[in-house]
């Protein structure tokens, strides 16, 4: 396995099917993705993490605040996405999740969220477990109108690019 693929998925395997439920590891490995892309020039050199997440998810991602200058934000399901270069979309209806992708779409903007499903219905990067394997998958259409560029050594660790 690459160095791009044990950085990004030992924070995760190592936890087997708990991760499923455990947000700490969903939101570390969100943390380590934003290492493998490229934004714009014009989308500035902030990193800030904004998280439409439940309640008992938004601790683990609060946690991540200010460490490794990552600013972590909670977004209203109305909230606005100024300065956010990351949205993560947890579990939500998928009407909801519809709304998101429509208004994140050829923003310069990384989704990613924890339903594989979801990077071939619209989001960059849908998160999914199997045989307490993780596992991801990337929408490379998606993350092309963006504007975003992602390394081909990190897509090829996905399960499927769409």
């Amino acid at each position: 396995m690459t160095r791009i693929g044990l950085a990004l998925v030992t924070c995760c395997v190592l936890a087997g099917p708990a991760w499923a439920g455990d947000a700490g590891h969903k939101a570390v490995f969100v943390q380590k993705l934003l290492d493998f892309v490229q934004w714009p020039e014009d989308a500035g050199t902030s990193r800030r993490l904004c998280a439409a997440v439940p309640d008992e998810d938004w601790p683990a991602f609060r946690a991540l605040d200010g460490q490794g200058g990552l600013k972590v934000v909670r977004l209203a399901r109305d909230g606005a996405l100024g300065g956010c270069q990351v949205v993560y979309l947890g579990q939500m209806p998928v009407a909801e999740f519809t709304q998101w992708v429509r208004r994140i779409e050829r923003e310069p903007v990384l989704s990613v969220c924890e339903n594989w499903r979801c990077a071939r219905d619209g989001a960059m990067v849908g998160l999914g477990m199997e045989n307490s394997r993780l596992y991801f998958e990337a929408n490379s259409g998606a993350i092309s109108r963006a504007g975003l560029r992602v390394g081909a050594r990190l897509l090829r660790l996905a399960r499927t690019v769409y």
